[in-house]
């Protein structure tokens, strides 16, 4: 085999895969931002859709200078957390925010856990499991960066040995962490999906799942799968390829071709057309776009919603405060007016009491 003219013809194959991915994505988010009537719904929306290019330009990077792929992989697993909570805050945005996701679940039957864990007792679904849901969640978007920079300084000390289960290499510790934290982050966001499962219906919640479960749960595993195969020397070392190097150009080229099958995907589950503007087209479109834009890439409600997580009560400062449940309003809909604390329209990451 000619493994030159081989990584040759995959290098270009894979980036021309991920090339149509990114304009599917962008396409898709631009029409997002064009679009921008409902900011509740279409930030966390916009923001998911922009992992497929991140994952795209990375794993392209990475086929063209593997060598440096882990140093890549830091930015591309940062984003990976970042889209689950994201997730989160769009399944609580549908309910119509936390608030009044809290009431919905007070009025909820208590919640037993999904397979394999069905045997332990039931939970009480309301404000305490809403908490714990969050911050299960909230402990991946954390890890996930620190892994990625303890990576990127195991690699630079020589410790790493990327694909090695060796006790001395630091990719098995990274990797059993990982997987802990992402196994923690995943279940409970099952759990969290289950007892509002039928408020979110109309909004078609499962397809929007599946892309982030595919994402994250299959490519995680996809990568230990081939450090298996390489542990176990079903990968072996070729002529100008190290192991190391050879399962990092597999992992990064199926990811490429993987991207655009779910870029494709993402058009049905995270379309735009529930959110169309009929005047979007009378009115200078670049204004728009820059003015969404803007709204999308400001961090800060991250960090107020990372800070009130971890740092101060998520809903209000009164446990004995009761909440009441009103209706879900549609994208495009408009919400209803009444006198219960309900009332404020607490946009998520705000830290502002209720």
């Amino acid at each position: 085999i000619d493994w030159y003219s081989l990584h040759q013809t995959i290098w270009a194959l894979s980036g021309c895969y991920a090339f149509l991915a990114c304009v599917i994505s962008f396409t898709l988010a631009f029409q997002h931002l064009r679009h921008f009537t409902e900011p509740r719904f279409q930030k966390p929306i916009v923001r998911i859709i922009m992992m497929i290019p991140i994952y795209c330009i990375d794993s392209w990077l990475s086929l063209s200078f593997y060598e440096l792929s882990v140093f890549f992989d830091v930015a591309r697993d940062c984003y990976e957390a970042y889209a689950i909570y994201e997730f989160f805050i769009l399944l609580v945005q549908f309910c119509d925010g936390e608030a009044n996701l809290i009431a919905i679940l007070e009025e909820k039957p208590y919640q037993s856990h999904p397979w394999p864990f069905c045997f332990l007792p039931p939970l009480k679904t309301g404000k305490a499991f809403f908490q714990t849901c969050k911050r299960c969640v909230m402990q991946f978007v954390l890890i996930k960066p620190v892994l990625a920079v303890l990576t990127f300084i195991l690699e630079l000390m020589g410790v790493y040995h990327s694909g090695s289960f060796d006790f001395s290499a630091g990719y098995l510790y990274v990797t059993a962490v990982d997987n802990i934290s992402i196994t923690i982050a995943l279940y409970f966001l099952v759990l969290f999906f289950m007892p509002i499962s039928e408020e979110l219906a109309p909004f078609r919640p499962v397809s929007k799942f599946l892309c982030i479960k595919i994402v994250i749960f299959f490519s995680f595993w996809q990568d230990v799968l081939i450090s298996l195969l390489v542990w176990t020397n079903v990968i072996k070392e070729q002529p100008g390829w190290t192991v190391d190097n050879l399962s990092v150009f597999i992992q990064d080229a199926l990811i490429c071709v993987e991207m655009f099958l779910l870029s494709l995907f993402l058009t049905y589950a995270f379309g735009y057309e529930d959110f169309r503007d009929a005047d979007a087209y009378g009115k200078p479109a670049l204004k728009r776009v820059m003015t969404s834009t803007a709204q999308v890439v400001s961090p800060k409600d991250v960090v107020n919603d990372t800070v009130d997580v971890f740092g101060r009560q998520l809903v209000g400062d009164d446990e004995h405060t009761t909440y009441e449940k009103r209706k879900i309003p549609k994208p495009g809909g408009t919400r209803q007016e009444g006198s219960s604390i309900m009332d404020t329209n607490r946009q998520y990451g705000s830290t502002e009491p209720l």
